[in-house]
């Protein structure tokens, strides 16, 4: 059995605006993790050349305040093990530059790469997202029979699981240092996060139809893309995405993409209801080909893909603000892509298939293998969010942005989410205070009253 202690604990967050180093929503649930564990060493993971020094001054005050012990991740490059965890942390520190400089970076991407550096996780100890709430005030410690206790959500029925790299828990040796099955553990993962950054096609396009609108769209940017097999070609691609991946794009080869897709859901209907289809899809295949879409103005591209989308999407149909329905696909198509680039390379799918390679190694049922990796123990102690799932196209046309059920603010989308999360709660805060003060006010009013 491995020893997996729970008594040092931190959490990682970089802010592009240099102004701020933590949103209220986060610095509520970190005084709250701090509260619930007053004896743990806790810390927080930042990046220096991200802040200025009015924003790493305020949250110098707050660590000191709370008792938490502020880190930059800058003073681990000289504790690296070796040339794979450098590669990896000079991978990361350019996700956080071109994040910065809005040319493709991803803080996730950074995130989740320095959380699986081991000096990192040697002297920082448990990683957990800033989204998921852990209590181990009663749990210390843990007995595991695999030297990681991982996030898993275990279905029986359907003798399935999902993995998350949201909690981050790993066995220790008799002097407390990593536990040396953790750091083979550990080359597994960091190599196939690096593999997927080198070999970033094959890994975005594992499960993909070559005719796909993601395979089309990956085949332009390689065309276009003059020096290829560089580790931050994805970072290239995701920057790609955003200022090219349009309603011009998406009208050439989704449409008739879709409608395929809508005749193969016909073929087996018979009837009235059948001809009728067919015959509007035909209608909609003539005209889509009689287009010329060089000739036409951006607008009249929106509009003209916006319309095809709701002739195509019953559930769509009441709308008819063709140029809304337009921009709202084109942001979902953004926003899918933009989170396969970071689940596929270094989020929660390489955790999936490092533990289905070890199934197929051992000869084990897959889920048994995730079953191992799972703690009760430690799964009663995580109120974790639900899994990773953007919702349907009629929130982001209705509402402007999607309704996520995940922080995600590490997208456009979850920023966006965020914003009016803390918007909300600032004036929920001061209608509490005027609410006090409207109370105190009275108070003293009537007390003077009584003294007269």
């Amino acid at each position: 059995m491995y020893y997996i202690p729970l008594t040092k604990l931190y959490k990682i967050w970089f802010n592009k605006n240099p102004e701020e180093w933590l949103d209220v929503e986060n610095q509520l649930r970190f005084i709250h993790m701090v509260q619930k564990h007053p004896e743990a060493k806790i810390s927080f993971l930042y990046s220096r050349e991200l802040l200025s020094e009015r924003a790493t001054s305020d949250m110098e005050e707050f660590c000191k305040k709370h008792g938490i012990q502020p880190v930059s991740i800058e003073i681990f490059k000289d504790k690296l093990r070796n040339e794979t965890e450098k590669e990896l942390f000079d991978t990361a520190c350019t996700e956080l530059r071109r994040w910065k400089d809005h040319t493709g970076g991803n803080p996730a991407s950074a995130s989740d790469i320095f959380r699986i550096l081991t000096p990192v996780m040697n002297d920082l100890g448990v990683y957990s997202d800033f989204d998921i709430k852990v209590d181990f005030s009663k749990l210390t410690s843990i007995m595991s029979g695999k030297c990681m206790a991982l996030p898993i959500n275990l279905l029986p029925a359907t003798k399935s699981a999902t993995i998350s790299n949201e909690l981050i828990t790993f066995a220790v040796d008799n002097n407390g240092n990593l536990h040396a099955d953790v750091i083979k553990f550990m080359d597994i993962w960091q190599n196939r996060v690096l593999s997927a950054y080198k070999d970033w096609v094959s890994a975005l396009l594992v499960n993909e139809d070559p005719n796909s609108t993601l395979s089309i769209f990956v085949k332009k940017f390689l065309s276009s893309n003059k020096e290829q097999n560089r580790i931050d070609e994805i970072i290239d691609f995701r920057h790609f995405i955003l200022k090219n991946l349009d309603a011009k794009f998406l009208l050439c080869c989704d449409i008739p993409d879709l409608i395929e897709k809508r005749l193969h859901s016909f073929r087996e209907r018979i009837g009235e209801e059948y001809i009728e289809a067919m015959l509007h899809l035909a209608n909609l295949h003539n005209q889509f080909s009689d287009l010329d879409i060089s000739s036409m103005t951006e607008d009249e591209i929106a509009i003209t893909y916006g319309r095809f989308i709701v002739e195509l999407d019953p559930d769509l149909e009441q709308f008819n603000d063709y140029a809304k329905v337009s921009d709202a696909h084109v942001k979902l198509a953004r926003l899918q892509i933009m989170k396969e680039t970071v689940i596929l390379y270094s989020g929660p799918e390489v955790l999936s298939t490092i533990l289905e390679k070890e199934s197929s190694k051992s000869h084990q049922n897959p889920y048994d293998v995730f079953s191992a990796y799972h703690n009760n123990s430690l799964a009663l102690c995580i109120i974790a969010q639900p899994p990773l799932k953007i919702q349907n196209i009629r929130d982001l046309i209705d509402n402007g942005h999607t309704l996520l059920n995940n922080d995600l603010s590490w997208l456009e989308e979850g920023i966006i989410a965020k914003e009016k999360r803390v918007g909300k709660m600032d004036n929920d805060a001061r209608v509490i205070q005027r609410g006090f003060r409207s109370h105190v006010k009275r108070s003293q009013g009537d007390g003077q009253s009584h003294s007269k």
